[in-house]
């Protein structure tokens, strides 16, 4: 039998949430949680006596999913949507949104983008949704407007 129980109140406090998204465990047990709307990963120890949280990745713009490395590295598929003006005569505005890897150290500091430069943006044009990492830390991303997995 399951039995659902809930922590966290709507909020930008510490142990607050708002507009959760995507969740994993570390290989220690922490919960990482997406708190898209805060624009943050909070990391929740559920172990310990009482519930304590710290913020380990903060001023995001649209994190998707994300997943934690043995090193306790965070690699976050975002979003990146932007908003051109055309120039010319009857021309109109457009935006268009781009997705991408990018990776934090344990502590939450921007670390790198996924692989050089030319594969970012090469990554940069395509659809990520998902991210996994097998137990040898490899990482696996789901490309899905190109029907592919990325390895």
């Amino acid at each position: 039998m399951l039995i659902f129980n809930h922590f966290g109140a709507k909020g930008s406090l510490t142990k607050e949430l708002k507009y959760p998204t995507d969740l994993c465990f570390s290989l220690a047990g922490e919960l990482y949680v997406n708190d898209s709307a805060n624009h943050r990963i909070e990391v929740y120890n559920i172990h310990s006596n009482g519930l304590s949280s710290y913020t380990c990745c903060d001023k995001l713009e649209d994190a998707k999913s994300l997943v934690v490395d043995p090193c306790n590295n965070v690699y976050i598929i975002q979003k990146l949507t932007r908003q051109h003006m055309s120039c010319g005569i009857g021309a109109f505005p457009y935006s268009y949104v781009r997705t991408y890897v990018s990776c934090y150290t344990a502590d939450g500091q921007f670390s790198a983008f996924l692989g050089s430069q030319e594969e970012c943006m090469c990554v940069v044009c395509m659809d990520l949704h998902s991210i996994a990492i097998d137990k040898l830390g490899n990482l696996y991303i789901s490309d899905t407007n190109n029907d592919r997995l990325i390895i």
